[in-house]
């Protein structure tokens, strides 16, 4: 994951750099569901809850993370929401 202080200098980041990025957010993305299928199964059959789902939300622009009400562990801002929502 890249820390939020790149993606803020992104505004200055070659483009090459961006590509680089995105494509390192989507093998992330990819990783998370091939773990997950190990996962959603053993809470399947462990937990008897039927049809566990992972879906993974990307999305590029501003965010932030953290702030004086929130923990440091908060990330906030228009991407974050649609990538939730996707």
């Amino acid at each position: 994951m890249t820390h939020l202080w790149s993606q803020v200098a992104r505004i200055s980041t070659p483009l090459d750099e961006q590509i680089n990025q995105l494509r390192q957010a989507i093998h992330a993305g990819l990783e998370i569901l091939e773990a997950a299928k190990s996962l959603t199964q053993e809470i399947e059959t462990e937990w008897d809850i039927e049809d566990v789902q992972v879906r993974i939300g990307i999305d590029t622009g501003f965010a932030t993370l953290g702030g004086q009400t929130e923990a440091e562990d908060t990330v906030m801002g228009r991407v974050v929401n649609l990538a939730i929502r996707i």
